[in-house]
């Protein structure tokens, strides 16, 4: 019998980013993820921004609540190019989730999936990225053009 993930409170858990990166995140349901999108589409008209740029960080902040370092949880885990550490905070998160694609894919395709949270479930289940890609662009052609 399949156990389906419906949860009376958003379950968080770790998962692994990377070979040495664990990222901290909270599952996202259906309705959640719906009011996320009414939110980025208002915030984008009252601040000039992109819906999907709003939308990310909106993700970011209702999923992403820590990363580290997989064998030493006092370090960050992350870098960037230069080597210098990349610690966990709000401004770290939302710039993680607007500039990189990699980090945002992951949290998208990992959060709004509920098999992942259930108990007893090791690998994240992951999703065709063209599939989210597809979604993705879709969402930005259904938005009207400003004239």
């Amino acid at each position: 019998m399949a156990k389906v993930g419906i949860f009376s409170q958003s379950p968080r858990k770790w998962f692994l980013f990377d070979e040495d990166t664990e990222v901290e995140l909270e599952y996202i349901d259906k309705e959640r993820l719906r009011k996320l999108l009414v939110k980025a589409d208002d915030g984008a008209k009252k601040i000039g921004e992109k819906s999907n740029v709003i939308f990310d960080i909106l993700l970011g902040k209702t999923t992403v609540h820590g990363w580290r370092k997989v064998d030493d949880p006092t370090a960050p885990g992350l870098a960037f190019p230069d080597g210098t550490p990349l610690y966990f905070s709000d401004e770290n998160r939302n710039l993680m989730m607007r500039r990189c694609e990699e980090f945002g894919a992951f949290v998208y395709r990992t959060a709004t999936i509920s098999r992942n949270f259930l108990p007893d479930v090791e690998s994240v289940v992951t999703i065709d990225p063209k599939l989210l890609d597809d979604f993705l662009s879709e969402l930005d052609d259904e938005q009207p053009s400003k004239n």
